[in-house]
């Protein structure tokens, strides 16, 4: 009986130290997503603590990184804050699966900068994963 009880606490335990590593492990996702509806509702301050709480968790936290950079260019005014939230519109159709729809808000954001590289290189990644158009995933044009 005893051997049978340190079996189920030794489950017992390992189980919530499982449950435990992957609710640490979905942090950054959702600081990440918090972060991009804070943003594309214009929300930058919000937004900018949730990206840095991301990064906090995991430094190499890519897609963190480049919304922070995103919103610090906001900041900086090197972009205008409509080019930010056509931006993360577009970010937060891309996690929904809705490609489309974040394609239209990066040739948005495009059209009011032709020249802000992220809106290009997110717009090609729509492209590519989401529908599968790989030649015009690398195109630069503006179409």
């Amino acid at each position: 009986m005893k051997v049978l009880m340190r079996i189920g606490t030794s489950v017992l335990i390992v189980l919530f130290l499982s449950v435990g590593l992957c609710h640490a492990q979905s942090f950054p996702d959702q600081s990440f997503i918090k972060g991009v509806e804070y943003a594309s509702q214009g929300k930058f301050e919000e937004a900018k603590e949730e990206f840095e709480k991301a990064l906090k968790v995991e430094t190499f936290y890519g897609r963190a990184k480049v919304a922070l950079k995103v919103i610090e260019d906001v900041i900086d005014q090197k972009i205008k804050r409509q080019i930010a939230i056509y931006f993360f519109r577009g970010v937060a159709y891309g996690i929904k699966g809705q490609y489309s729809e974040a394609i239209t808000d990066y040739k948005k954001a495009i059209e009011i900068n032709p020249r802000y590289a992220e809106t290009y290189i997110n717009r090609g990644f729509a492209y590519a994963k989401g529908k599968g158009q790989y030649d015009q995933a690398i195109s630069t044009s503006r179409d």
